[in-house]
């Protein structure tokens, strides 16, 4: 199961355990399996250059929301290009997408 490139375990009792969790066995009392949803991979990666301004600009922003600064820009590009894909659909999209899809003041 493993080979030159797996790393030493401290003991055999280390290395025993950690083959029996993968092996589906013994992983402890009251442990239940759990199903996990993933996410799909996104396949794009598109780099954005800004100024030293930009980035401190937009670094101060995130941190304002709790967010890391490039998760902040996806979410401004989603935003945009759903906003430009109802547009293109017309008014009566925009109406049957609800009250979410107005824009928020300030913006």
């Amino acid at each position: 199961m493993y080979d030159e490139e797996t790393p030493d375990y401290r003991t055999p009792e280390q290395r025993a355990e950690v083959e029996r969790f993968e092996a589906g066995e013994d992983i402890g009392e009251g442990a239940e399996p759990v199903e996990l949803l993933v996410k799909k991979p996104l396949h794009k990666v598109v780099p954005i250059r800004m100024n030293d301004d930009q980035w401190r600009t937009l670094t101060r922003e995130a941190e304002e929301l709790g967010l890391r600064p490039t998760t902040l820009l996806r979410m401004w590009v989603l935003e945009r290009l759903r906003d430009a894909e109802r547009a293109r659909r017309g008014p009566r999209a925009v109406a049957e997408a609800g009250p979410s899809a107005a824009r928020r003041p300030g913006r």
